[in-house]
């Protein structure tokens, strides 16, 4: 039950994000965010560095997986809530604040 719940919001993210580049701020807990590119393309999350706004993130370009939605998504809900996340993020992905963004803009 848990998997298809999880699949749902996957496919309702992917759905929600569309098929053009969107430019979205990280989430940082303190500070300020940095832009970066975001797309749905072939079932998976592409995500890259940004082009319009300031402070621009140099991310290079990568691939957000399934599997790394599916590990994020609980800590970041735990990071919401207030709890210390960041050595497990960082120990599951490098890709967290990327993560974190797409959450915060497209899980509401």
């Amino acid at each position: 039950m848990a998997s298809e719940m999880t699949e749902t919001m996957w496919r309702n993210l992917l759905a929600k994000m569309g098929s053009g580049e969107r430019e979205i701020q990280t989430v940082p807990l303190s500070g300020g965010g940095k832009w970066f590119t975001v797309q749905a393309a072939n079932g998976k999350i592409l995500v890259s560095a940004g082009k319009r706004n300031e402070p621009k993130s140099k991310v290079s370009p990568r691939i957000i997986s399934k599997e790394e939605f599916f590990t994020m998504y609980p800590i970041y809900v735990r990071r919401c809530a207030g709890e210390r996340v960041s050595q497990e993020a960082q120990a599951a992905t490098r890709s967290q604040v990327y993560i974190y963004a797409i959450f915060a803009n497209f899980c509401k």
